[in-house]
């Protein structure tokens, strides 16, 4: 889904998606001007002017904007041709787009017309021209084809990976004695299994064209990889005493190993530590070296084995190729590879060769396809700020370094997005920047003006409980005292917003001050999540009826979950968004918490802040804002 300005200002880089890949003469690119959207052309000539609240990336000639509350779509020449009238709108693949109406989602061609309008469905993920994934429950999908409408799945599906040449790991709960059980497969385009449920007890995903697979963790099971036909290309025996690692490449993996695998009597023996070594899809150990440990993938051809705290350069045979040797390596791309030696950057090729003496403060990305690379350069002057420029792959510099942030997918029809002195910048592949966000018109702040529910942002700091289980995310606001003229209502719990007048700054935007004041003589217990409270903001839709616009996630993470303490007569102080969208409306905060009733059970009480001004967008209601995924202990997923 497209950004909110909030997105693309603070960090337009995550959630923008990929530029479409109509010519370079005609392609667009999405610019911020005082808080309005446009798009330029190549040459940094603005086309279409910076007048819309919000838009997203061109995308098979159409852009979805709004210029208030509603989406359409516009052409490369800024006319709409689908009027604004949804909520929400996708970026158009494959001749389709998702557009979103009161949360529910339908299908439309690039002339507008409903092709899929399934109220079974919550979101749709495109795949192919004529194929998609549907959302038809909290965690259940189905393969549909689009045109004619129907379904390809035999099965709901609990998990959908993404497709790998026509491929998908997909997963099924299946119904066994005391509960349910995951089953993986294999699935293709068509809904046809590739391999069947059940088949393998796991399924790593893809890489390189293969995936590593086990059948289970018992004496008689195996691993090994199969390609994305299903095809089991390598197995053997699963051993305590060793397993393989993910990737195959070049028909070699990294194997690991428990203890010492003695390959004249075929027998493993006790061993000081740990090691990794290199086995063919033949099954031969390539490499048993029990100093060798965390070993390289191959990747076209090659590989770096550890040699005395450096690494050195090695082909399929484990032949070592020259004499050089590196402090630190990168896997090859394109026959390519960056390197680093005494602490500066290059790159080589598989034989080995410098492509430029090594020179750079670090390389942070290679573009294979314009053949630019972004290095950094560290001023030493600047409290140790990084600063990233441009280079051809001869290390030849285009430009000075001066670029704070820049798009992770590099040069989009030869230009690239970044950040300098805070400021959106396009760049082509000369390093020459062909257009600059002008300097705000005004300082004063703007309002959010947004497409999505935020997630809550309540957070307070109090002495810990005895009976949390510790280990909680924590926050820096504590508690004050009340004193002055604050019109805290006596005797209360009470929660005031100062809705007249906006002096303060959420991210960057005008913000409303919020106080959560503590008046009973009691302390007061809140449950809280990593140091948030159960506070969100709500609105009345365009029926009276109020509906919650800022949403609370969950936590897997039971240490997450703790208790707040507000002592008697003091407050915590807090900033909420002054909120701006198609239709005006009154506000207010919700604050939730439980208390022990006169049976000792938990009794739900819920606080009610004063009610405030504001507008809102249709999308609030419904839209939940993302949230990536930082790794496997992120505890949040909503």
């Amino acid at each position: 889904m497209m950004p909110n300005i909030l997105s693309s200002l603070l960090f337009l880089f995550v959630f923008i998606k990929a530029f479409d890949s109509f010519s370079q003469q005609e392609a667009r690119f999405m610019i911020t001007e005082n808080n309005r959207i446009g798009y330029i052309d190549q040459t940094g000539k603005v086309i279409i002017q910076p007048v819309f609240i919000n838009g997203g990336e061109f995308s098979d000639g159409l852009a979805a904007v709004r210029s208030n509350g509603k989406y359409g779509y516009i052409d490369i020449h800024g006319k709409f041709v689908i009027p604004e009238q949804y909520d929400f709108a996708d970026a158009f693949h494959f001749g389709f787009a998702c557009v979103y109406t009161n949360g529910n989602v339908k299908l439309i061609d690039k002339a507008g017309k409903e092709v899929v309008n399934n109220p079974n469905y919550r979101y749709i993920r495109l795949i192919s021209p004529n194929k998609a994934i549907a959302n038809i429950d909290k965690r259940l999908f189905q393969l549909i084809e689009i045109n004619p409408h129907r379904k390809l799945s035999r099965y709901p599906l609990e998990e959908v990976s993404e497709f790998t040449d026509g491929t998908a790991i997909v997963s099924r709960l299946k119904k066994v004695k005391g509960g349910f059980d995951r089953e993986t497969g294999l699935m293709d385009t068509n809904g046809r299994m590739l391999v069947d449920f059940g088949t393998y007890y796991q399924i790593k995903p893809f890489s390189n064209g293969f995936a590593l697979v086990k059948s289970g963790y018992e004496k008689d099971d195996f691993e090994g990889f199969i390609d994305t036909k299903g095809k089991l290309v390598f197995k053997r025996k699963l051993e305590d005493q060793s397993y393989l690692y993910d990737d195959l490449n070049s028909g070699i993996t990294v194997i690991h190993f428990r203890n010492y695998w003695n390959s004249v009597e075929k027998k493993y023996s006790p061993a000081k530590k740990q090691y990794s070594g290199y086995i063919n899809i033949k099954g031969e150990i390539l490499l048993n070296d029990t100093l060798k440990w965390n070993l390289k993938d191959f990747s076209d051809g090659r590989t770096f084995i550890p040699e005395n705290g450096k690494y050195g350069l090695y082909d399929t045979q484990l032949k070592r190729i020259g004499n050089e040797s590196y402090n630190s390596v990168n896997e090859f791309y394109n026959g390519i590879a960056v390197v680093s030696k005494k602490g500066l950057y290059s790159i080589i090729d598989t034989n080995g060769n410098f492509l430029f003496e090594p020179k750079l403060d670090e390389i942070s990305q290679v573009d294979h396809n314009t053949k630019r690379l972004i290095y950094e350069s560290y001023d030493y002057n600047s409290d140790d700020k990084t600063f990233y420029g441009i280079a051809d792959l001869k290390g030849e510099l285009l430009g000075l370094p001066v670029i704070e942030r820049f798009d992770s997918k590099l040069f989009q029809n030869g230009l690239l997005r970044v950040i300098i002195d805070d400021k959106l910048c396009y760049i082509n592949t000369e390093g020459v920047i062909v257009w600059k966000e002008s300097p705000a018109i005004s300082d004063e702040l703007p309002a959010l003006n947004s497409d999505y529910m935020l997630s809550g942002y309540f957070t307070a700091l109090s002495e810990e409980d005895e009976e949390d289980l510790g280990g909680f995310g924590k926050s820096l606001n504590s508690a004050k005292q009340i004193s002055g003229n604050f019109p805290f209502e006596a005797n209360q719990l009470s929660v005031l917003v100062n809705g007249n007048q906006s002096d303060t700054s959420f991210a960057g935007y005008k913000g409303f001050r919020v106080y959560v004041a503590n008046r009973t003589g009691e302390t007061i217990r809140f449950g809280a999540q990593d140091s948030r409270l159960y506070m969100n903001v709500q609105a009345k839709d365009v029926n009276g009826e109020w509906k919650d616009i800022e949403h609370l996630p969950s936590s897997w993470c039971g240490n997450s979950y703790h208790t707040l303490k507000l002592m008697p007569n003091e407050y915590w102080p807090f900033v909420t968004p002054a909120y701006e969208g198609e239709y005006k409306t009154k506000l207010r905060i919700q604050l939730e918490y439980s208390v022990k009733g006169k049976k000792g059970t938990e009794e739900l009480q819920t606080v009610y802040s004063n009610e405030y001004d504001g507008s809102v967008n249709p999308a609030q209601f419904w839209n939940k804002d993302h949230h990536i995924i930082t790794g496997i202990m992120d505890p949040y997923s909503y």
